[in-house]
C-alpha cells in the first residue's frame, strides 16, 4: 500500500519526444540547453554515424560519418563535434559541417577513457595525451575560434583504465576516475583529477605556459563525477560509497575549499546543476554496493533478487542537500535555460522525457490521502459496529 501511495505522487513527465531513437544508434549526449540529443552508432575505431536530433521538432539536425574515429563527443552547446583517432584531433562545426584538424604537433591523444572537455560555449577544448618528443603526459588546451593552443597542463603518469559499470545508462566508474576533467563555464580554467586522485584547478588566464596546478581537494577521495554551476563559482563532486559514504561535496572555486557536503542515499553517479544553481541532480544506486558484491560472489541470482539496485535520479536542493524528488533512472539529462524543465533520456523506455522543475511536492497529496484513509476507516468501523 505504501509503495502504491508513493507511486501516485511521484513526479511524472510533462511530455516526450524521439520515441525509439536507439534504432539510429546509442543516445549519449544532451546539449546544455536541453534542445539536442546526440546519437553515435558503431564501436570505437569504427563509429560510422554521428548525429544530432532536435528534441522539439523530432528531426535530425546534423549527420556525419567518420569510420576511422576512436572516440567522439559533442560540445555542451552542440555547436561542435570532437573526433579522436590514433593520430589526430578533429573538430566539426555542426552548423556548416566544416572539419578542422587541431594544430597538435608531436602529440598523440589518449584513445581510452574520456580525457577531453569543452567549455560551455564550445570555444575552448582540452584534450589529454602524450607528448612524443618529451615522453610526457599532458593536457593541451586550444582556442577553437583561433585554432591556437593556449596552454599545456603537465600530467604524469598516464591514467590507468578502471573497470566501468552502467548507472541508468550513464557510464560511471567503480572506484573513481583518474581520467576526469572539466573546463570552467567561462573557459578560464580547468578542474583535473590527476593520477594521484588529487582534484586540482588550473587557471591559464594569466600565464600561457606549463604550470603546476593548485591542489583543490586532497587525494583521499576518488571521484565519480563533477559539475560546474552556471556561473562557474561552484563545483559539485560526487564520491562513491566505499571512499566517502555516497557523498556530494560542493566546493568554492575562488577559495579552493569545500563549502558544504552531504550524504546521499545510494551510490552517487552523474551530477548536474540547474541554470540558477538552486537545484542539483544526482544519479544514485539505492542498494548497498559492498553487500551486493559479496552476495554476488555466492549467487548472482540471489543478489539480483534480494539486493536489486534501484537506480534513481534525485533532484536535490543545492544549498541544503534535501531531496525534492526521485525520478526513474535517466541519463543523459540537461536543464532548459529557464530552469523550469529538465530534459532526460530514458534507456528503459527509449524516449526523451520532459519534466517540470522544481518538482511539485507530494506533501499535500500525502495529507489528502491520509485524511481519506481516516474517513474510510471511520465509516468501516461504524458499519461494523452496527452489524
Amino acid at each position: 500500500m505504501a509503495v502504491a501511495l508513493w507511486a501516485w505522487h511521484t513526479p511524472r513527465p510533462r511530455g516526450m519526444s524521439l520515441q525509439g531513437i536507439s534504432k539510429v544508434g546509442h543516445p549519449s549526449f544532451l546539449s546544455s540547453d536541453g534542445r539536442y540529443l546526440g546519437v553515435i552508432s558503431g564501436v570505437p575505431g569504427n563509429l560510422q554515424d554521428i548525429s544530432l536530433w532536435d528534441i522539439d521538432t523530432g528531426l535530425e539536425y546534423f549527420h556525419w560519418k567518420d569510420p576511422k574515429a576512436w572516440q567522439a563527443d559533442f560540445s555542451p552547446d552542440a555547436s561542435r563535434v570532437l573526433v579522436i583517432d590514433d593520430k589526430q584531433v578533429r573538430v566539426c562545426n555542426t552548423a556548416t559541417s566544416e572539419v578542422q584538424v587541431l594544430p597538435a604537433p608531436d602529440f598523440i591523444p589518449f584513445r581510452a577513457g574520456e580525457m577531453w572537455s569543452f567549455s560551455r560555449s564550445g570555444q575552448t577544448l582540452a584534450v589529454g595525451g602524450r607528448c612524443v618528443s618529451q615522453d610526457a603526459y599532458q593536457v593541451r588546451i586550444w582556442d577553437l575560434n583561433l585554432m591556437e593552443e593556449v596552454a599545456r597542463v603537465p600530467r604524469h603518469p598516464k591514467p590507468q583504465p578502471v573497470q566501468g559499470r552502467v548507472l541508468g545508462g550513464h557510464q560511471s566508474l567503480v572506484g573513481g576516475r583518474s581520467d576526469m576533467m572539466s573546463i570552467a563555464p567561462d573557459g578560464s580554467g580547468l578542474v583535473l583529477v590527476d593520477s594521484a586522485w588529487n582534484v586540482r584547478f588550473f587557471d591559464w588566464a594569466a600565464v600561457k605556459t606549463d604550470l603546476e596546478m593548485e591542489t583543490f581537494i586532497g587525494p583521499d577521495f576518488r571521484l565519480h563525477d563533477l559539475a560546474f554551476s552556471s556561473d562557474g563559482q561552484r563545483c559539485a563532486m560526487a564520491y562513491p560509497e566505499w571512499t566517502a559514504g555516497n557523498q556530494i561535496l560542493v566546493a568554492d572555486i575562488a577559495g579552493a575549499k569545500a563549502q558544504r557536503a552531504w550524504n546521499v542515499s545510494g551510490d552517487v553517479g552523474a551530477i548536474t546543476f540547474s541554470p540558477d544553481g538552486k537545484l542539483l541532480t544526482a544519479g544514485c544506486h539505492d542498494s548497498n554496493l559492498r553487500l551486493r558484491t559479496l552476495a554476488g560472489r555466492i549467487s548472482a541470482k540471489f543478489a539480483d533478487r534480494f539486493l536489486a539496485r534501484d537506480e534513481r535520479v534525485r533532484v536535490l536542493d543545492a544549498q541544503t542537500g534535501r531531496c525534492l524528488a526521485s525520478l526513474p533512472a535517466l541519463s543523459p539529462l540537461a536543464f532548459r535555460p529557464d530552469g523550469k524543465t529538465l530534459v532526460t533520456y530514458s534507456y528503459a523506455k527509449d524516449v526523451v522525457l520532459l519534466w517540470d522543475m522544481p518538482p511539485h511536492s507530494g506533501v499535500w497529496l500525502d495529507v489528502l490521502l491520509l485524511g481519506l484513509a481516516v474517513v474510510v476507516t471511520g465509516i468501516w468501523w461504524r458499519r461494523r459496529r452496527r452489524a
